[in-house]
């Protein structure tokens, strides 16, 4: 028997040092702690800023939900919004979820996707209505959904090698940070903001109100969407996800919480998001939980990852 050698990849790309970003002026002309305070009392109230679902989304989320739903129902739905269109094309015709052969309609492109990923481009879409109008929120804002939907689409090809269903890691991965536009959105409706051109418009800018509250922020979006339970847990515990350890469903939630914030910490070392300083992906807690370990078949399937991030 002739043996042959397979030339594995050996770059580590998680453990080398990204191009330094310049850095992020202090955000100046809001006072933080108040403004912090009063947008938790808010997200514990229930008031954060939140778009309501369009009858044409409700209608297509019930028929999803319906024993007896078909795709042609659900096509004549769809097209009701042409500008969604695209965006069902596009994300059939990406790496997670191409078979090789480009589509170029819906009826092609829905059964490809399945019900959690064609629910996801209706959220998102839904999350691009939180855009503040203002200049410097709006790019903040677009930069928390450029890196939402790499989360997504990096949690959904994670989820293949840990058996994990690949259409909710996808829509609470491309969602995990709707809380964040929520809060942007809440800003924009109560405070004025400086017109300082000297300002880089990044969501460093808002690190501590984030940081502070937009797991919370975001599972209220998603209770008053109706999204399914393990979703919301992943969405408002995708940082800290240890309280997911005790309960009824504690495992499956656990691990869907943990992939998306290993997919996260993946996107934001290769440059999409916060900065995230390189480290050793297999030894994080996430990477723990759900049992992914370093070996020559992983070796291989992470050589891959970097290319899907920046997929636009």
């Amino acid at each position: 028997m002739i043996q042959t050698s397979i030339n594995l990849p050996d770059d580590k790309w998680w453990l080398e040092e990204q191009p330094e970003r310049p850095p992020m002026p202090c955000f100046e002309g809001l006072d933080k702690i108040t403004v912090i305070e009063a947008l938790r009392r808010d997200v514990d109230e229930g008031k954060v800023e939140i778009v309501e679902v369009p009858s044409m989304v409700t209608q297509v989320i019930d028929l999803l939900n319906s024993p007896e739903w078909n795709y042609n129902q659900l096509i004549k739905l769809i097209e009701q919004s042409p500008g969604m269109i695209g965006d069902f094309l596009s994300l059939a015709n990406s790496a997670s979820f191409s078979r090789g052969a480009k589509v170029t309609d819906l009826r092609n492109a829905m059964p490809r996707l399945g019900k959690d990923a064609i629910k996801a481009i209706l959220f998102v879409n839904l999350g691009k209505m939180f855009t503040p109008k203002d200049p410097l929120l709006r790019k903040v804002a677009q930069d928390v959904i450029d890196h939402s939907m790499a989360v997504g689409r990096i949690a959904s090809f994670l989820s293949t090698r840990v058996k994990i269903d690949p259409n909710s890691a996808f829509l609470a991965g491309t969602l995990h940070d709707i809380g964040k536009l929520a809060l942007l959105k809440h800003v924009a409706s109560h405070y004025k903001l400086p017109h300082d051109p000297s300002i880089v418009p990044h969501e460093s800018l808002f690190a501590e109100i984030f940081s502070e509250i937009h797991e919370e922020a975001g599972r209220v979006v998603c209770q008053r969407w109706g999204l399914e339970p393990d979703i919301q847990a992943a969405i408002g515990f995708h940082h800290f996800f240890k309280p997911l350890a005790q309960g009824q469903e504690s495992k499956r939630y656990l691990h869907l919480a943990a992939l998306v914030n290993l997919a996260d910490i993946i996107v934001r070392i290769l440059g999409k998001g916060m900065p995230h300083p390189p480290c050793d992906l297999f030894k994080t807690l996430p990477a723990k939980v759900i049992g992914l370990e370093y070996t020559d078949t992983t070796k291989i399937f992470f050589a891959k990852i970097p290319a899907l991030v920046q997929q636009d």
